[in-house]
């Protein structure tokens, strides 16, 4: 299993070999700056590029066993993919691509826009009721959250238009995932943070539960199926810190906290995106450069980790990976943007 490692300061992608933990290419995909967030459908992923002057928002095509640039869409659009909290501004259902735009100009609220894959072109925008929003599917409906107010709303695939609205008891919200018909949102808060379960077949709020003292903003979350992993955003000198919340009982178990090496920019810190794969928790930290951890899920504990390339240019802030395996092609339903597993 390889991870495809994208950054939001620098131009370009880099493959690593999961199994291996190594290093093995890196593309450059210049101007290619600020990406947000990654997916992929097949044998493509599909990198949102927030705008940054003279460069409109973009979304970048990349066939991942050639590790190439193939296509790249401009888009009207050119306010931040997912806007503020986190990035999951992008989804795939069937042969659709959608990603979330906050701000874009001469409309001041956000708006998810539809790309047809096949054809590779921008069908058509959604306006959105909130700024800053953030969405996950389950295949069947889109759910989108947003950074200030306590907002979901749900839109069904089919009709592509809001259908129902609720409020969490929480505002701040800043990641999702979906996992045994229960969508769990991080939200951001300087600490304790606070983690709330909706139940989508009825959409409605049945928990919510804080974490512990000094544990604030989630950031990165996975799941096996046992557990709940919630990634934190750490503040300098504080290490990073990985929550593990039982599913069952919807209770925060423990945190594993990282090692900090000096300097705190490159060290283990702001574990953004999490992937369940082989037994293992895999943590793509934000840092600079960019460090993936290894951590054994039997034990919780840290293992191993390998920090990316300095030279010629800085392999750092990452905000978004998404795995993928040679010669396997994924469901053509993204069900869990938040990590990118298939």
């Amino acid at each position: 299993m390889n991870l495809c490692v994208t950054y939001y300061s620098h131009d370009g992608i880099t493959d690593v070999d999961l199994d291996t933990l190594t290093r093995v290419r890196a593309t450059d995909l210049t101007p290619a700056e600020s990406t947000v967030h990654v997916v992929k459908s097949g044998d493509y992923a599909y990198l949102g590029k927030d705008w940054s002057w003279p460069i409109p928002s973009q979304i970048i095509k990349v066939h991942l066993p050639s590790f190439t640039e193939v296509n790249r869409l401009d888009l009207p659009e050119i306010g931040s993919l997912g806007g503020g909290g986190w990035n999951m501004a992008l989804v795939i259902v069937g042969d659709i691509l959608y990603a979330a735009y906050d701000e874009p100009d001469g409309i001041v609220n956000g708006g998810i826009v539809r790309i047809d894959l096949n054809t590779f072109t921008r069908i058509d925008r959604l306006d959105l009721p909130v700024r800053r929003p953030k969405i996950i599917t389950d295949g069947t409906n889109i759910y989108v959250s947003y950074w200030i107010p306590t907002r979901i709303d749900r839109i069904p695939v089919a009709t592509f238009a809001i259908d129902a609205t609720i409020n969490m008891a929480n505002a701040g919200s800043q990641i999702m995932l979906i996992e045994g018909g229960k969508l769990y949102i991080g939200h951001g808060n300087a600490a304790p943070d606070q983690l709330t379960r909706i139940d989508l077949p009825t959409f409605a709020e049945d928990a919510s539960i804080p974490l512990a003292a000094g544990e604030g903003w989630i950031y990165g979350m996975a799941s096996d199926g046992t557990y709940l992993y919630l990634g934190l955003g750490t503040a300098a000198p504080n290490p990073g810190i990985i929550v593990r919340v039982d599913l069952a009982t919807f209770t925060r178990v423990d945190a594993l906290t990282l090692p900090i090496t000096l300097p705190w920019a490159a060290a283990e810190r702001d574990p953004w995106s999490l992937f369940v794969y082989n037994n293992y928790l895999w943590a793509l930290c934000e840092s600079w450069p960019a460090n993936i951890v290894k951590i054994d899920l039997a034990t919780f504990t840290r293992v191993d980790a390998l920090q990316l390339d300095t030279v010629p240019d800085v392999e750092g802030d990452s905000w978004s990976g998404v795995l993928w395996e040679l010669g396997i092609v994924a469901p053509t339903v993204t069900t869990n943007p938040a990590t990118g597993v298939a």
